[in-house]
Formats: C-alpha cells, sequence, structure tokens
C-alpha cells in the first residue's frame, strides 16, 4: 500500500525534477556561453552608449560656439540658421537625451545578468523595448527630415 503512492510521487514529482537537472547538465555548455555572450552584450552596449554620448555632446557643443561665428560672417550667415544645422543640433541633443535615459538601465540589466534574476531581465526587457521604440523614433525623424531636405533643395 505504501509503496503505490511513493511510486506515483516519485513519477509525478522527482522524476520531472531529475529529467530537468538532467537537461541542464546536458546543455550547460550552451547556457553558459548564452549567459557570458549576454554580458558581453551589456559591456558593448555601454561602450556604444559612451561612444554616441561622446560624440554628440562634442556635436552639440560645436555647433553651439560656431553659429554666432558663422552668422558674423556674410558669406556664410545664411547657413548658420540652415535646416541642416538645426537638425544635427537637435539630433545631437535627442541622442544626449536617449543615453542619459538609458544608463541607469542598462547598469540595471548588467546587474540582473550577472546575478541571474529572471525576474528583473523580464521587467527590464519591457523597459528595452519602450528605449528601441524611442530611438527608432528619433531615427525615422531624422529620415523624414533629410527626406524633406532633398526634396526642398530639388
Amino acid at each position: 500500500m505504501i509503496a503505490v503512492p511513493c511510486y506515483f510521487f516519485y513519477v509525478k514529482e522527482i522524476r520531472p525534477i531529475r529529467k530537468a537537472q538532467e537537461a541542464v547538465s546536458r546543455n550547460k555548455e550552451v547556457i553558459d556561453e548564452i549567459h557570458a555572450t549576454a554580458i558581453s552584450l551589456m559591456e558593448l552596449s555601454f561602450l556604444l552608449q559612451s561612444l554616441a554620448f561622446k560624440h554628440s555632446e562634442q556635436t552639440a557643443e560645436m555647433l553651439r560656439i560656431l553659429r554666432p561665428k558663422m552668422r558674423a560672417i556674410p558669406v556664410i550667415r545664411r547657413f548658420a540658421d540652415s535646416s541642416l544645422l538645426s537638425r544635427s543640433d537637435s539630433m545631437a541633443q535627442a541622442i544626449v537625451g536617449a543615453t542619459r535615459g538609458s544608463q541607469e538601465l542598462l547598469e540595471d540589466i548588467d546587474r540582473a545578468l550577472r546575478e541571474s534574476d529572471i525576474r528583473r531581465l523580464k521587467k527590464y526587457r519591457k523597459k528595452l523595448g519602450d528605449l528601441k521604440r524611442r530611438v527608432n523614433d528619433v531615427l525615422a525623424a531624422e529620415d523624414v527630415s533629410a527626406e524633406l531636405e532633398a526634396s526642398e533643395q530639388a
């Protein structure tokens, strides 16, 4: 009488756990490699964010300094307020804003990856989707502006 419930308990509870452990053991190398790759991607994201932020700030600062000087030179005065420079300025500001906003998110994701915290990773995936949409909106706005300027010049 005792053996039958023990057998069913083994079949229903213990065997699936053991199969899962065996699957993890068999795929340990793949899981470890995916984890290491995700951490490397996060490190690359930090570097790319720093690069974008650095050059966007430099571009915005350069435009801020050059515009008044361009307005002082009669031959190139009209270029100081051209749509090309305005677009570059607004794009640089948008990049600076996006990279500042993403810094904390990337740090949190990096921490969650290193700690293998699936709950936080799921939460951050939604935030990454929101950030991705914002960046795509900035890129789309830049593409539309370029098309409008090209049609104006034609």
